[in-house]
């Protein structure tokens, strides 16, 4: 069912920028940022809903065409693909788009509004269409092998010539939502790959980023951590993840910033105890007994606070760096596998760049439209934010 990496690859690339009363932050670990162009202007008010619609829709299809005709795809060389969610905004809408298990969300004051549904080969429509065009779904996969059921690339599920490109046993196609904004309670968005959803809830991350906007106002830091909680909980996939704030999002508040000090105060205090008193230095050991602590952010939990704990461990004691880095490296857990073909992602993302496909390959940040816009892959030529976070599809050899 796929591979494991022995040692997760914890270098991260980041953005972050602002306009139009929108801020974002982006991360991303395991994965690749090709693009970042600055806020530009676009008026969406001279298209209808259903117009902006089937624009995206083909957008992502003719993606998927140009992805066919390129050479590494054409020669043999490559047969992944990827999924990718992204969001549009007008001045009034949101528009998600989703194309497999990478997901959108939307949150309204303090809880998830709007999220976009995984496409996952066992539901019954997806189901429907792969054994429509003679393929089948075992465990949870299409012919027992791919773990989404809607993807761009992963052209060998995409051969019946007597079909059209949505009905095959992978389909391009994405689903399009609109979704009115609320000036007053939109607070923020977030467009992120399955890497992280692996490891969070809606809710926990909803939680999570909640409880970090009332500490910092740097949505890049908190991309970060977004990462490193997953990557400490155990997610072994690829994980890009990208923030929107709006207006009415959460703001810095002292009683929230005292509040953490205070737990960072009381987590040394156990800390010293364990290490000085019950002479445990082992980082997982620690966590254990600290998984409970009261007081730890939500969602996140003990995992988000794992830098913390083991940065005070080794200001204790210093040869913690050395003697328990292979333990502190390995102390994420391996209990997900990472499909086989992520050895090869990185050199198809770079293949689909030449041919003017980037977004399929790699999470993308451009500009917000007049009013604010955040776009995803699918070739919009709109200058908007493009805020999609591609993931390569589940694939086992």
């Amino acid at each position: 069912m796929g591979v494991f990496l022995d040692k997760p690859k914890i270098e991260k690339e980041t953005s972050n920028g602002e306009g139009n009363d929108l801020k974002f932050g982006l991360s991303a670990m395991q994965d690749v940022i090709t693009k970042h162009e600055a806020f530009k202007n676009y008026d969406m008010d001279k298209h209808d809903d259903n117009t902006i619609k089937e624009v995206i829709r083909k957008g992502f299809l003719e993606l998927d065409t140009m992805l066919r005709q390129t050479p590494t795809i054409t020669n043999g060389e490559e047969s992944s693909g990827t999924t990718v969610s992204s969001c549009l905004l007008s001045p009034h809408k949101m528009f998600f788009a989703n194309c497999g298990d990478s997901r959108s969300l939307i949150v309204r004051k303090g809880t998830v509004a709007f999220s976009t549904r995984d496409h996952k080969p066992h539901l019954d429509d997806e189901k429907t269409r792969i054994e429509a065009a003679g393929g089948s779904v075992i465990m949870m996969r299409v012919n027992g092998s791919l773990a989404v059921s809607r993807a761009l690339g992963d052209f060998e599920y995409k051969d019946n010539a007597q079909m059209d490109a949505i009905e095959q046993l992978v389909s391009p196609e994405p689903e399009v939502t609109a979704v009115e904004r609320n000036a007053e309670e939109d607070e923020f968005l977030v467009v992120a790959c399955d890497g992280i959803w692996d490891e969070m809830t809606n809710e926990d991350l909803c939680a999570f980023v909640s409880s970090r906007l009332r500490i910092t106002h740097d949505l890049e830091k908190i991309c970060n951590e977004v990462i490193d909680t997953c990557l400490h909980k155990g997610s072994r996939d690829n994980m890009s993840i990208i923030i929107v704030t709006f207006p009415a999002a959460p703001k810095v508040s002292q009683e929230a910033v005292d509040a953490e000090a205070d737990l960072d105060k009381r987590l040394k205090k156990r800390i010293d105890d364990l290490m000085d008193q019950e002479k445990i230095t082992s980082i997982n050991e620690i966590l254990e007994v600290l998984s409970s602590f009261d007081g730890l952010p939500p969602g996140g939990g003990v995992h988000s606070k794992r830098n913390f704990i083991w940065d005070y461990m080794v200001e204790k004691k210093p040869a913690l760096a050395e003697q328990s880095e292979e333990e502190s490296t390995n102390s994420y857990p391996s209990a997900l596998p990472l499909d086989i073909i992520s050895q090869r992602y990185q050199r198809f993302a770079a293949a689909t760049m030449g041919a003017g496909a980037a977004a399929a390959g790699a999470t993308t940040t451009g500009g917000a439209a007049s009013g604010g816009a955040v776009a995803g892959a699918g070739g919009l030529s709109n200058g908007s934010l493009e805020a999609s976070t591609p993931a390569q599809s589940e694939k086992s050899e």
